[in-house]
């Protein structure tokens, strides 16, 4: 018997990326996107999530758990301007590290 010597292999660990819509509009979107943008070698891991509107304020809450249940490198948010966009709200993004699109 031929004893070959294994080199051990090594597992790359991909980054993780949340990216949270606030309704189904930018949650499509941001599918849409992700499709044309990372590819699977890309050495990145992207989960988009849903809101389900309620506003900015909602939508930085929404993540903010998100990012606390699950160990994600980097979150980011997408939602309208519309309503609630405030200093005191966009000051709460930017205290958690969240990155506002």
């Amino acid at each position: 018997m031929n004893a070959r010597k294994q080199t051990p292999s090594r597992r790359v660990q991909n980054k993780t990326l949340l990216i949270v819509g606030e309704g189904d509009a930018e949650e499509v979107f941001l599918k849409h996107l992700k499709t044309l943008l990372v590819g699977r070698s890309s050495g990145l891991q992207i989960k988009i999530g849903n809101a389900h509107g309620k506003g900015a304020r909602n939508v930085i809450d929404h993540a903010r758990k998100q990012w606390a249940s699950i160990a994600y490198d980097q979150v980011a948010v997408l939602f309208d301007t519309d309503t609630d966009w405030s200093p005191e709200v966009e000051k709460r993004a930017r205290d958690a590290g969240i990155l506002v699109l």
